[in-house]
């Protein structure tokens, strides 16, 4: 490991000198090639050289001028032999000479580019207020402050822990400058060694096979080390790390590499760099990130040769009986290897690359059912999994990715959406048992999906926070997931995996859930179940309140999503009532009360009718409502993006009156009393209504808010008897 005073110091121009000697060198060897043809081979004066008329051609009369040989016979063979070797060497050199220039420039450029990343770090640094030892470290610099302020700052420890902080901010990004340095330093060096034959004291001949620098000679070294991976030494395991670390995104150095693995030789190493074990288990794992992002980087531009030959090639691979990387009892395919490593590390992959590959993997899996035969004890980490899974994995880090696969409008009206949740038969896992193997539904079926559903709707990657805002493609992606799983009225029954991601997603449509629910807005009554984008820009979602609800109630069985749902109502309710003006009429209040009554009457009847399915089992009704519980109060503690302040602290105050209740309890039934109790539309709209009285300086016990209260729960009872009959019920 260099030091920092070895980067900041160093000179690498010194490095484009030495490269300009080697050229020099290569040169004159030239010369010396030229001059061995036409003055030693080429002897006969007509310059004819090797295989002309030179002084060894035969067939001539052997005199001056004849155009035949000078020397004949044994000992001219011998001596033919011994100059041709010693041309080969001036031939070798030249090539040794040039790769020697080549690293040298390579090496400037790294070593420089490294060497400024230090050096801009250090005086960010500085110009921070902090000094920087000689080993690099980032201290606060106290002779920059007044004597008052120093003072303060010795009681201040908070104050100190910030300094702290930035400090250490500021040692990891010149760090990071001296590692970048140090792969430069150990890459170029190997390479040199590698090039110029170094540490063989056997081998004293020329290299005539040295790779020189530059993406292509790094790409042909790091195809050489990992054809060889499992037999590298720990050097060459460290060179191949800082190739694929330093390297990896460079498009040219990528495609290379792979186009020298070819997709079989690439699925082998992944293969083996999916179980690493022992004192490799680290320098394995940062291998198999190098290579994610190889893959994303080479194949980001889907317009080129390079990405139609892989493409091609891996459709050959990908789901062949003769290319089998697992075993005969659990065979393993080739687009299952490639996918499972794409879920690994954070590399970013191309919206074209990805869509391709689903349609790929669909046409495979079409051709040839049941191909995708896996373990359903898996973890997620094995290579046999579901491999359209898997991309939709991957798209769920990739919203752009995600919203162009899935949008029912791209080319020309795709059915990805249909086939993925009414028409694929989603491969079932297998597990081993004294009887044989049986097949068995997978735990993490439609994972993928879920995610990829996600952040095709909300525009984020999935899990991440939204924003309420969204795109017409996104809102027909959402309008059609609700349409497609209610058909034939099904909606009630979502895949275990789907429900929370689903969840995630309708709870940003809650804008146009809540007014779905209320019935009353003109705008959603005039476009029906479609996606439209009003005056303001604002894109909007209308589907039929029907389907809407048992969706919403197949997703409920996940405990945590309904939650999820029931909050974000919650909040848009809070939202509401914070944006009445500072003088309210009763109609503004009662407007606002008996819209959220609407909604908080569906929530009543999805919980009413989770409890009939649960009826038989009262243990299990009563942990569905306590992890409701648990997880409404303790979301207030994460801002819920869209609404603002004054509505949170609205719902974090009927949240907080909760969570006094349930911390005098410690089991599941009486935490699940205490959720009945405020998550009833009628006590939950009094609880609202009345911390917004308050804060706005009103009596939450006048006549007004009395009354706006009682009509808001005659609005609730037909809210849930109408959503009741949806979900096949006579009442709520």
């Amino acid at each position: 490991m260099l030091g920092y005073e070895d980067v900041i110091n160093a000179n690498p121009d010194a490095l484009t000198s030495a490269a300009t000697q080697w050229r020099a060198m290569a040169t004159r060897f030239h010369t010396m090639q030229t001059t061995m043809e036409q003055d030693v081979l080429g002897g006969s004066g007509n310059g004819g050289g090797i295989g002309g008329n030179g002084l060894f051609t035969p067939g001539g009369s052997g005199l001056p001028g004849s155009g035949g040989p000078w020397w004949t016979g044994g000992t001219a063979n011998l001596a033919n032999a011994a100059l041709l070797a010693t041309k080969g060497q001036i031939v070798d050199a030249q090539t040794e000479a040039n790769a020697m220039a080549s690293l040298l420039d390579e090496a400037h450029a790294d070593f420089a580019a490294a060497q400024k990343q230090t050096r801009d770090a250090a005086d960010g640094a500085v110009k921070d207020g902090f000094k920087v030892t000689g080993t690099g470290t980032a201290v606060f610099d106290e002779s920059t402050l007044d004597p008052a302020t120093r003072q303060a700052l010795h009681h201040d420890p908070e104050a100190r822990q910030s300094y702290q902080d930035a400090a250490d901010k500021w040692t990891k990004a010149i760090a990071a400058g001296i590692q970048a340095a140090t792969r430069a330093d150990q890459r170029i060096a190997a390479a040199l060694r590698g090039a110029s034959k170094a540490g063989n004291p056997l081998d004293t001949t020329f290299n005539g096979q040295a790779v020189g620098g530059g993406d292509a000679g790094d790409a042909q070294r790091a195809a050489d080390l990992a054809t060889h991976l499992n037999d590298l030494t720990p050097e060459q395991l460290v060179q191949l790390q800082d190739l694929m670390k330093d390297k990896a995104d460079h498009p040219a150095f990528s495609q290379g590499l792979l186009d020298r693995l070819g997709p079989d030789g690439m699925l082998k190493l992944a293969g083996k760099l999916s179980s690493p074990g022992g004192d490799r288990k680290a320098a394995y794992t940062d291998l198999q990130g190098g290579l994610t992002h190889a893959l994303a980087s080479a194949t980001q531009d889907t317009n080129t040769d390079f990405y139609r030959r892989w493409r091609a090639g891996m459709a050959k691979v990908g789901c062949d009986g003769d290319h089998n990387y697992g075993s005969n009892t659990d065979p393993v395919y080739g687009y299952q290897v490639l996918t499972t490593l794409m879920t690994k590390g954070d590399a970013t992959y191309s919206a074209g690359m990805l869509g391709d590959l689903a349609d790929d993997i669909t046409a495979a899996e079409k051709k040839t059912p049941d191909a995708w035969s896996y373990k359903a004890n898996h973890n997620g980490t094995a290579l046999g999994a579901d491999p359209l899974d898997n991309v939709l994995a991957v798209m769920g880090r990739e919203p752009d990715a995600a919203t162009a696969y899935l949008d029912p409008n791209s080319g020309g009206g795709n059915q990805h959406l249909h086939y993925l949740l009414k028409d694929r038969k989603w491969p079932e896992g297998w597990v081993s048992s004294m009887a044989g193997p049986f097949k068995t539904p997978d735990p993490l079926s439609q994972s993928g999906l879920g995610a990829a559903l996600e952040a095709a709707t909300t525009g984020q990657p999935a899990g991440a926070p939204h924003t309420g805002h969204h795109t017409e493609a996104q809102a027909r992606i959402m309008h059609d997931t609700v349409t497609t799983l209610d058909e034939g009225q099904g909606g009630n029954k979502v895949n275990a995996n789907l429900r929370q991601p689903l969840a995630n997603a309708l709870a940003d449509y809650t804008n146009d859930s809540h007014e779905i629910f209320n019935g009353r807005n003109s705008q959603y009554l005039d476009h029906g179940s479609t996606v439209w984008t009003d005056a303001n820009g604002t894109v909007h979602m209308g589907v039929g309140e029907d389907s809407l609800v048992r969706v919403m109630r197949g997703l409920s069985d996940n405990p945590d999503a309904y939650a999820t749902l029931h909050q974000a109502e919650s909040a848009k309710i809070a939202q509401e009532l914070s944006s009445i003006g500072p003088h309210p009429s009763q109609n503004d209040v009662q407007d606002v009360m008996n819209k959220g009554a609407a909604g908080l009457g569906v929530y009543d009847a999805i919980r009413a009718d989770v409890a009939m399915g649960q009826r038989d089992d009262a243990n299990l009704q009563a942990d569905w409502k306590a992890k409701v519980a648990y997880h409404v109060v303790g979301a207030p503690l994460t801002p819920i993006p869209w609404v603002g302040d004054s509505a949170q602290r609205l719902v974090d105050t009927w949240a907080w009156e909760w969570d006094n209740q349930m911390k005098d309890h410690n089991n599941s039934v009486a935490n699940a009393k205490i959720s009945d109790t405020y998550l009833d539309a009628n006590n939950e709209m009094t609880h609202l209504v009345s911390g917004w009285a308050k804060d706005r300086g009103m009596d939450p016990d006048s006549s007004m808010i009395h009354v706006v209260e009682d009509a808001s729960h005659d609005r609730r009872s037909t809210s849930a008897t109408t959503a009741g009959h949806f979900l096949g019920r006579g009442n709520s």
